[in-house]
């Protein structure tokens, strides 16, 4: 993350990310107040500031002592309101920059009706925490609030992973090893991709970026996700990044498309209570060929998507030098600016978390939900299932200038529907279907804010 912001003009505070916590009636002002301290010592991801070393190297240190801003917010607004009212003060709170340098990378809002707490935000800066690590934080806040007196300031088991354990691990030689098998696979993926896919233009001749982003809710791309992930034996996201590949290529008039994923690295049992920075990007390289069968791709895009989270975990400076040597300068490397996230509910298990031996007492569900973001230069797809709902919600943050997010999302449902009814639809027919023009990139037609509701 830090390197990205030092590469890129793209403001600071697109890093903050806001979660809303949930509260039960009857709880106090300071008992919210104390829990949120008990969140803030828990995790040194939370305590953490970013400073250059002695040698000019990037330093993370985690801080004993220190202070978290808390905005406390009196509201008028009935019940139905409230929401409103907390989100509001989430936009507020992101749109402050953190000094990360010297400031703790957290922050929080308290919205109350006649002094009685209703609702809370926190705002984390991404470079201290991942989605994984916001609902483990909302889901341990859910579980003290939820608690009962007496007992909810024990009620968590000790934290016995954190961040400065995780870079001693990634020191010893099993994961130098690691490490390293991930770079001769990205080096084998760099060295796959067509000359002919577009280069990724340098700051000084990109135009100025506007990003639009929108939602679609669909229940008819559940059906289909279904009905294909089972023909094909297998996932549903897997399906998804296939027909995001092959959408890619028709956009671009390619027969190749490259897409980076993010893989979550928390493998190891000791990782998954550690609230930290754990993701980092595969590369997806999927030939799309006009004649070649949906089912085809498909297969390669999930062979190419286990190899990318597979070997997701390297060390980020030396993956750089080997793009440069490899692709070039920016300017003349590929464009990576296309990226696909899956988001799913997920068990957070505290007792299993901190000791997977033992059985589980507090138990919370969570909907891990995507930050809505603006860092990307080009597009970013983040795809939920809602099975509360039975429907799939896909995100996109798109350049304007780069992809129009009404037609992306038209051709999306287009595509999986004909893929569901005809068994050997290929990459020619799916574009025809898609109702894209081939090369429509080079159009740059201007995106429109969309929400679509199926």
């Amino acid at each position: 993350m830090w390197a990205y912001f030092e590469e890129t003009s793209v403001h600071r505070n697109a890093a903050n990310t806001p979660c809303r916590l949930h509260l039960p009636d009857g709880l106090g002002t300071e008992r919210v107040l104390t829990t949120l301290k008990m969140l803030v010592a828990r995790h040194e991801s939370l305590r953490t500031v970013y400073r250059r070393n002695d040698r000019g190297e990037l330093a993370q240190f985690a801080m004993e002592r220190g202070e978290v801003r808390v905005t406390v917010h009196e509201a008028t607004a009935g019940a139905e309101g409230i929401s409103t009212v907390v989100e509001e003060l989430g936009r507020q709170l992101c749109a402050v920059d953190f000094d990360v340098a010297e400031e703790w990378p957290v922050r929080a809002g308290v919205v109350t009706v006649a002094g009685a707490p209703r609702g809370v935000v926190i705002v984390v800066d991404h470079m201290a925490i991942d989605a994984w690590s916001m609902a483990l934080l909302g889901a341990e806040f859910e579980a003290m609030v939820n608690a009962a007196e007496g007992i909810w300031e024990n009620i968590l088991p000790p934290v016995r992973h954190h961040p400065i354990d995780q870079a001693t691990n990634e020191q010893d030689s099993h994961a130098v090893q690691v490490g390293g098998r991930a770079l001769r696979h990205w080096e084998k993926q760099l060295r796959s991709i067509s000359p002919r896919l577009p280069r990724r233009r340098t700051r000084k001749d990109r135009p100025a970026a506007v990003h639009h982003d929108s939602v679609m809710t669909s229940g008819a791309l559940v059906g289909a996700l279904a009905t294909l992930s089972s023909r094909y034996k297998t996932s549903w996201a897997n399906v998804l990044l296939a027909t995001t590949a092959v959408l890619l290529s028709t956009h671009l008039d390619q027969d190749q498309s490259l897409i980076q994923v993010i893989s979550s690295n928390r493998y190891q049992p000791q990782t998954r209570a550690c609230v930290g920075t754990f993701i980092q990007s595969g590369l997806v390289v999927v030939d799309t060929p006009r004649d070649r069968a949906f089912g085809a791709i498909v297969a390669a895009t999930a062979t190419a998507a286990f190899h990318a989270y597979r070997f997701g975990s390297y060390d980020p400076y030396l993956l750089a030098e080997l793009r440069r040597e490899i692709c070039g300068e920016p300017g003349m490397e590929p464009d990576f600016s296309y990226y696909f996230n899956y988001l799913d509910y997920e068990q957070f298990d505290y007792q299993a978390l901190a000791d997977e031996g033992n059985q589980a007492q507090n138990q919370a569900q969570t909907k891990i939900t995507a930050p809505v973001s603006r860092t990307v230069r080009n597009v970013t797809l983040f795809s939920n299932f809602e099975p509360k709902r039975d429907c799939m919600s896909v995100q996109l943050i798109a350049d304007s200038t780069i992809i129009h997010i009404g037609s992306f999302f038209r051709a999306m449902e287009s595509v999986l529907a004909e893929a569901v009814l005809v068994d050997d639809l290929d990459v020619e027919g799916m574009s025809r279907v898609s109702g894209l023009d081939r090369g429509a990139a080079n159009h740059r037609t201007l995106g429109t804010d969309l929400e679509v509701t199926r």
